[in-house]
């Protein structure tokens, strides 16, 4: 999953990813996107998809 997670040292949100096998037990893994800027709301599209 994807989400936005908010950094302190940076004053600003993040988006990291987190696994689960099951959908109940969640485990962090890391920040995948991080800017000088607030990011938040990810949304995951495929490569192949149509911005419209």
């Amino acid at each position: 999953m994807f989400f936005e997670v908010y950094n302190f040292d940076a004053d600003c949100g993040q988006i990291a990813w987190a696994t689960s096998k099951n959908g109940f037990a969640w485990s962090y893994q890391e920040v995948v996107v991080g800017e000088s800027l607030h990011l938040s709301y990810p949304y995951v599209l495929s490569g192949t998809a149509d911005i419209i």
